[in-house]
């Protein structure tokens, strides 16, 4: 009997579950795909519970190259929706196992990608920055020397066949461990390197790597903390540092064919640690865990209405100038970026739009922040209509007439016409619907036409669809829900599936279902 590895139902629904609830890319606006999977998913279901995994052809993946901060960047990959649930899925199934083996080194060692359940058995991953910086204050009186180290682009440099003998080796699931790589290996375009960087179950893929560096490191009686690729050694004399650098380097080079950040690594005194975490950069670092803790509840995504806070909640947030902090996090030649996004989510949050003018003089130098601009600038779609308006056209200007706008930007910008109709635009979103070069780009601009109904435009849209193909393709599909009845039905009917459910026909399905579905509930 043939080898198979497949997804229970539990799995499945764990692995939608968890992509609706953390969300489908760490670094990409989360796409409306998962919800049609959710409407259709007693279809769905049965379909993916018969993959067999070992056998699986996989869609070809999206690539965006991403800022990390001014001049570097990082390729972010955006998976097929249906690849997407099987990769999770699968992925759950390896992280308890990562995360068992990871225990052995103690409970505060590692601080990234850490597994539990809620109360009612469904999965999280999460990674604790804030743990990993106490656990180094809590070292200051003890150890007067520091080490710290970075690998040299991670995820991307992953070499796949010692990513496969690591997962064997700490899951000991062998079938399972050949049906992941099978998918890592399709979407690395035949370099036999890099996982994908968006996904969050990769977090805990690449965790597996680590392992084993972490038990050796710790079979010297180092004393260390990580977070996912940054480590932190703490010594008496700067040559116990020192030697924890090369045992790190040389296992990372001879067992991984990683290597360590020139810029990033070095060794210091740790009370010059302390003052980084605290001072420049971070010198409003208390303020900030006390605000994510007394009025965010942990969460700094979390949306508050300022009027709806404790006088003590208040108190807290008028005590700081975030004006005079957002200027001070701008002021460098290479922005304070940690800075930049936690000002920005709480302006968001609070909705006080007095610093809109600064970051919409800012952009080009906000780019590393995207995320946190388009949430940001989203929130003001509540305005008047002067001010939407001209925030709407400085975002326009600035995507028509700077010489180079990366594509991930314009992915980000364009997210607050795709998601609320209110900021309109008719013109410019027609234009980049129809001429801008990359799909997921035009496909914001088309979803931004679907939300504004415009017939003519729709008309446009609905004509190209011939050329379209997967994500594109259901963008239209979905924008022209709000064409007139008679086009729009006549396009439902050109549209009509004229086969069954199979693992081939799930999106277009879902698509077409979800899309009709849609405009019946009048959105």
């Amino acid at each position: 009997m043939p080898v198979e590895v497949k997804l229970s139902d539990i799995e499945l629904d764990n692995a939608l579950w968890y992509l609706e609830e953390e969300g489908q890319s760490l670094y990409l606006p989360d796409q409306f795909e998962i919800n049609a999977l959710r409407a259709a998913w007693d279809k769905v279901k049965p379909i993916l519970m018969n993959v067999n995994l070992l056998s699986y052809v996989p869609k070809p993946c999206v690539q965006l190259i991403a800022p990390k901060q001014k001049f570097t960047v990082r390729p972010i990959l955006l998976l097929d929706p249906v690849d997407l649930v099987l990769l999770t899925g699968l992925g759950l199934r390896f992280a308890p196992l990562i995360d068992k083996r990871r225990k052995v080194l103690g409970p505060n060692v590692v601080h990234s990608w850490q597994y539990s359940t809620t109360t009612d058995g469904k999965p999280q991953l999460s990674s604790n920055w804030d743990a990993w910086v106490a656990e180094v204050v809590k070292r200051k009186d003890k150890y007067p020397f520091v080490a710290k180290a970075d690998i040299v682009d991670f995820f991307p440099r992953i070499y796949l066949h010692r990513l496969k003998n690591a997962l064997s080796s700490v899951t000991k699931l062998e079938q399972e461990t050949k049906a992941i790589m099978r998918l890592l290996e399709a979407w690395s375009h035949g370099t036999s390197y890099g996982i994908p960087i968006g996904p969050r179950i990769c977090g805990i893929l690449a965790e597996a790597l680590l392992s084993e560096v972490d038990e050796l490191l710790q079979s010297y009686r180092f004393d260390f903390v990580r977070y996912i690729d940054d480590y932190i050694f703490f010594a008496k004399t700067p040559s116990h540092c020192l030697k924890a650098l090369f045992v790190l380097a040389e296992r990372l080079q001879t067992t991984q064919g990683l290597s360590l950040n020139m810029a990033k690594t070095k060794v210091q005194p740790m009370d010059k640690l302390i003052e980084e975490f605290t001072d420049p950069s971070e010198k409003s670092a208390g303020f900030r865990h006390q605000v994510i803790e007394d009025v965010f509840g942990g969460n700094p995504y979390e949306e508050v209405e300022y009027d709806n806070l404790s006088e003590e909640q208040k108190n807290l947030l008028d005590s700081f100038d975030l004006k005079v902090m957002l200027e001070e996090a701008l002021e460098p030649d290479i922005v304070d970026l940690p800075m930049v996004k936690f000002v920005l989510n709480v302006l968001a949050s609070l909705h006080r739009p007095e610093l809109a003018q600064m970051v919409l003089d800012n952009l080009e130098r906000l780019l590393p922040a995207a995320p946190a601009v388009a949430r940001f600038l989203s929130m003001f779609a509540t305005e008047d209509d002067s001010i939407r308006e001209h925030i709407a056209r400085c975002v326009f200007d600035y995507l028509s007439q700077t010489s180079f706008v990366p594509d991930y930007y314009s992915l980000w910008l364009l997210e607050l016409f795709a998601r609320d109709p209110r900021w309109n635009h008719l013109a410019e979103l027609r234009v980049i619907a129809r001429e801008h070069r990359n799909r997921l780009v035009r496909r914001q601009a088309i979803m931004a036409l679907g939300n504004i109904g415009d017939r003519s435009a729709l008309l446009d849209v609905k004509s190209s669809i011939d050329d379209a193909k997967d994500w594109e393709w259901r963008g239209i599909v979905y924008a022209c829900r709000t064409l007139p009845s008679d086009e729009r039905n006549a396009f439902w009917r050109s549209l009509q599936p004229r086969s069954d459910w199979n693992l081939g026909t799930i999106m277009p399905r879902v698509i077409y279902e979800y899309a009709k579905s849609q405009h019946c509930n009048g959105r």
